[in-house]
């Protein structure tokens, strides 16, 4: 797929490609597990919870963009707004500058501004399963079969 949409792209398009159903970390753990010729009781499985910045769910588009479909039915394009390369190279500069400020705040904060979709919301600590938020608490305990 990544050859076809080398292929039939053009300047300035973005092509997202349609990599099948989602799966599950979990699932894919205990596959590997089995595939190893191993049991679920030789390797720990241990849920951290999310890490800052992680996500349970991606988005492949923004809610203003639209997805057109390409010659191969598995990849779709969208336009990305062009930009003036003077002033993206100036928003670079400044952003490589934020860098060396105390903090990660400045760094998310000229993201944001060069590109206004960004957003970050800060996760609990990794591994305090009390921080972590109640929907993937729910989700950590059914996986790990403690209804």
């Amino acid at each position: 797929m990544v050859l076809q949409a080398f292929a039939i792209g053009d300047h300035g398009d973005i092509l997202v490609l349609d990599m099948g159903e989602p799966v599950r970390i979990l699932d894919l753990a205990r596959s590997l597990i089995r595939l190893s010729g191993k049991s679920e009781q030789d390797v720990e499985i241990r849920f951290t919870g999310l890490r800052e910045g992680e996500k349970l769910k991606e988005e492949l588009f923004y809610e203003h963009e639209k997805a057109i479909p390409t010659s191969c039915e598995k990849i779709r394009r969208t336009n990305g707004a062009l930009r003036n390369w003077p002033d993206l190279r100036r928003q670079l500069d400044e952003l490589r500058a934020s860098m060396s400020i105390d903090g990660a705040a400045p760094v998310r904060t000229k993201i944001q501004k060069i590109v206004p979709e960004y957003s970050f919301q800060e996760n609990p600590a990794a591994g305090k399963v009390s921080d972590v938020p109640a929907e993937v608490r729910m989700n950590m305990q059914k996986a790990a079969g403690h209804d």
